[in-house]
């Protein structure tokens, strides 16, 4: 939680997966937060491809390089 909270005041607008093996329900509610994906493990790596192209999409255009 604290991770995630101080990645998102710093980089408000910038993705971030969350993967794990357990807890999925709290890992989930972390995921309905702006612009965070959550993945349950073990996972195929076309899910996670999947799932930064849909995040990648949530950028804003201007941060885009």
């Amino acid at each position: 939680d604290a991770l995630l909270a101080r990645l998102q005041n710093r980089w408000p607008d910038v993705p971030v997966v969350l993967s794990s093996g357990y807890d999925a329900d709290r890992a989930q509610r972390l995921a309905s937060r702006h612009h965070v994906g959550f993945l349950q493990k073990p996972y195929h790596p076309d899910r996670l491809a999947a799932l930064a192209r849909r995040l990648a999409r949530l950028i804003p255009a201007q941060t885009q390089g």
